[in-house]
Protein backbone atom coordinates (compact mmCIF):
# COMPACT_ATOMS: atom_id res chain seq x y z
CA UNK A 1 0.00 0.00 0.00
CA UNK A 2 1.36 3.19 -0.55
CA UNK A 3 0.45 7.00 -1.03
CA UNK A 4 1.98 9.94 -3.27
CA UNK A 5 1.66 13.32 -2.36
CA UNK A 6 0.88 16.11 -4.85
CA UNK A 7 0.92 19.18 -3.17
CA UNK A 8 1.49 21.92 -6.10
CA UNK A 9 -1.89 20.96 -7.94
CA UNK A 10 -5.38 19.32 -7.97
CA UNK A 11 -6.13 15.79 -8.60
CA UNK A 12 -9.42 16.38 -10.05
CA UNK A 13 -8.84 18.41 -13.09
CA UNK A 14 -9.39 21.72 -11.71
CA UNK A 15 -6.95 24.12 -10.38
CA UNK A 16 -7.07 23.79 -6.49
CA UNK A 17 -5.09 26.57 -5.55
CA UNK A 18 -1.97 24.69 -4.61
CA UNK A 19 -4.14 22.90 -1.87
CA UNK A 20 -2.76 19.76 -3.04
CA UNK A 21 -3.76 16.23 -2.87
CA UNK A 22 -2.94 12.59 -2.34
CA UNK A 23 -3.02 9.36 -4.23
CA UNK A 24 -3.82 6.56 -2.43
CA UNK A 25 -2.98 2.51 -4.23
CA UNK A 26 -4.58 -0.22 -2.13
CA UNK A 27 -2.57 -3.17 -3.11
CA UNK A 28 -2.79 -7.11 -2.79
CA UNK A 29 -0.20 -9.44 -1.25
CA UNK A 30 0.51 -10.56 -4.67
CA UNK A 31 1.09 -6.81 -5.86
CA UNK A 32 -2.73 -6.08 -7.63
CA UNK A 33 -4.03 -3.07 -7.05
CA UNK A 34 -7.43 -3.63 -5.46
CA UNK A 35 -8.27 -0.16 -4.92
CA UNK A 36 -7.02 3.76 -6.19
CA UNK A 37 -8.39 6.78 -5.38
CA UNK A 38 -7.51 10.93 -5.67
CA UNK A 39 -7.63 12.86 -2.22
CA UNK A 40 -7.97 16.54 -2.40
CA UNK A 41 -9.19 19.73 -0.75
CA UNK A 42 -12.49 20.77 -3.05
CA UNK A 43 -13.05 24.00 -4.62
CA UNK A 44 -16.98 23.23 -5.92
CA UNK A 45 -19.63 21.26 -5.37
CA UNK A 46 -18.92 18.16 -6.91
CA UNK A 47 -19.23 15.98 -4.55
CA UNK A 48 -15.95 14.06 -5.18
CA UNK A 49 -12.50 14.55 -3.71
CA UNK A 50 -12.45 13.29 -0.31
CA UNK A 51 -11.97 16.43 2.28
CA UNK A 52 -15.25 18.45 2.81
CA UNK A 53 -15.22 22.10 1.05
CA UNK A 54 -13.29 24.59 3.17
CA UNK A 55 -11.48 21.81 4.86
CA UNK A 56 -7.79 23.71 3.71
CA UNK A 57 -7.04 26.79 2.01
CA UNK A 58 -5.65 28.11 -1.17
CA UNK A 59 -1.84 27.42 -0.59
CA UNK A 60 -2.05 24.51 1.92
CA UNK A 61 0.03 22.20 -0.08
CA UNK A 62 -1.49 19.06 1.12
CA UNK A 63 0.10 15.78 0.49
CA UNK A 64 3.62 17.60 0.79
CA UNK A 65 4.09 14.64 3.03
CA UNK A 66 2.19 11.18 3.58
CA UNK A 67 2.93 8.20 5.60
CA UNK A 68 0.84 5.34 5.75
CA UNK A 69 0.51 1.55 5.89
CA UNK A 70 -0.24 1.23 9.17
CA UNK A 71 -4.01 0.73 10.38
CA UNK A 72 -4.63 3.11 13.27
CA UNK A 73 -8.04 1.92 13.93
CA UNK A 74 -8.24 -1.75 14.09
CA UNK A 75 -10.42 -1.79 11.21
CA UNK A 76 -8.06 -4.21 9.05
CA UNK A 77 -7.13 -1.18 6.24
CA UNK A 78 -4.17 0.56 6.09
CA UNK A 79 -4.29 4.41 6.92
CA UNK A 80 -2.36 7.70 5.76
CA UNK A 81 -1.09 10.93 7.65
CA UNK A 82 -0.88 13.94 5.13
CA UNK A 83 1.19 16.84 5.98
CA UNK A 84 0.20 20.21 4.67
CA UNK A 85 2.34 22.59 5.66
CA UNK A 86 1.21 25.92 3.77
CA UNK A 87 -2.04 25.54 6.17
CA UNK A 88 -2.51 28.53 8.16
CA UNK A 89 -0.27 31.10 7.38
CA UNK A 90 2.29 28.58 7.17
CA UNK A 91 1.84 27.47 10.90
CA UNK A 92 0.66 24.17 9.07
CA UNK A 93 -1.87 21.11 9.80
CA UNK A 94 -1.44 17.33 9.73
CA UNK A 95 -4.60 15.16 8.99
CA UNK A 96 -5.21 11.56 9.95
CA UNK A 97 -7.37 9.94 7.21
CA UNK A 98 -8.68 6.61 8.39
CA UNK A 99 -9.27 4.60 4.75
CA UNK A 100 -11.98 2.38 3.34
CA UNK A 101 -11.34 -0.65 1.07
CA UNK A 102 -11.66 1.53 -1.74
CA UNK A 103 -8.99 3.59 -1.14
CA UNK A 104 -11.49 6.67 0.26
CA UNK A 105 -11.19 8.50 3.46
CA UNK A 106 -13.77 7.48 5.44
CA UNK A 107 -12.77 10.28 8.01
CA UNK A 108 -10.89 13.48 8.01
CA UNK A 109 -8.91 14.21 11.75
CA UNK A 110 -6.59 17.13 11.92
CA UNK A 111 -4.03 16.00 14.36
CA UNK A 112 -3.61 18.68 17.49
CA UNK A 113 -0.37 20.52 17.34
CA UNK A 114 -1.44 22.97 19.86
CA UNK A 115 0.76 26.07 20.29
CA UNK A 116 3.65 24.53 18.49
CA UNK A 117 2.48 25.09 15.34
CA UNK A 118 3.17 28.98 14.89
CA UNK A 119 2.70 30.95 11.89
CA UNK A 120 5.67 30.08 9.56
CA UNK A 121 6.75 27.21 11.53
CA UNK A 122 5.58 24.85 8.62
CA UNK A 123 4.47 22.10 10.47
CA UNK A 124 3.58 19.02 8.63
CA UNK A 125 6.69 19.18 5.81
CA UNK A 126 7.69 15.94 7.11
CA UNK A 127 5.27 13.22 8.85
CA UNK A 128 6.27 9.37 9.84
CA UNK A 129 3.41 7.00 11.06
CA UNK A 130 5.76 5.46 13.61
CA UNK A 131 3.21 3.07 14.85
CA UNK A 132 -0.59 2.66 15.41
CA UNK A 133 -0.38 4.85 18.35
CA UNK A 134 2.33 7.33 16.95
CA UNK A 135 3.20 9.88 14.40
CA UNK A 136 5.90 12.31 13.90
CA UNK A 137 5.69 15.74 12.76
CA UNK A 138 8.47 17.80 11.58
CA UNK A 139 8.43 21.73 12.07
CA UNK A 140 11.65 22.76 9.97
CA UNK A 141 11.10 26.85 10.93
CA UNK A 142 9.72 26.19 14.19
CA UNK A 143 11.84 27.51 16.83
CA UNK A 144 13.46 30.85 15.54
CA UNK A 145 14.17 28.63 12.49
CA UNK A 146 16.18 25.58 14.40
CA UNK A 147 13.38 23.27 13.69
CA UNK A 148 11.44 20.81 15.86
CA UNK A 149 9.66 17.24 16.19
CA UNK A 150 5.91 16.85 17.41
CA UNK A 151 4.74 13.55 18.64
CA UNK A 152 1.04 13.03 17.99
CA UNK A 153 0.10 9.54 20.58
CA UNK A 154 -2.95 7.87 18.60
CA UNK A 155 -5.74 5.85 20.82
CA UNK A 156 -4.82 2.14 19.94
CA UNK A 157 -8.29 1.27 19.46
CA UNK A 158 -10.17 3.89 17.30
CA UNK A 159 -6.91 6.22 15.85
CA UNK A 160 -8.25 9.07 17.42
CA UNK A 161 -5.39 12.02 19.19
CA UNK A 162 -5.39 11.58 22.62
CA UNK A 163 -3.75 14.96 23.95
CA UNK A 164 -1.16 17.44 22.61
CA UNK A 165 1.90 16.90 21.28
CA UNK A 166 5.14 16.26 22.95
CA UNK A 167 7.97 18.51 21.38
CA UNK A 168 11.52 17.56 20.84
CA UNK A 169 13.07 20.83 20.01
CA UNK A 170 16.03 21.58 17.38
CA UNK A 171 19.77 23.17 18.84
CA UNK A 172 21.20 25.81 17.09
Amino acid sequence: DFAVGVPGGGLLGEANGRRGGLRVHLVEADGSTWATSDIAPRNDESGVGGLPDGVLQAGSSFGSSCAGGTDVNDDGIPDVVVGAPGSQASAGAVLLLTLTRGATASSVTFLPLGGFATPGSRCGAAVALLSSQLVAVGCPNANSGVGSVLLCHLDGSTGMPTGMPKRIQGTP
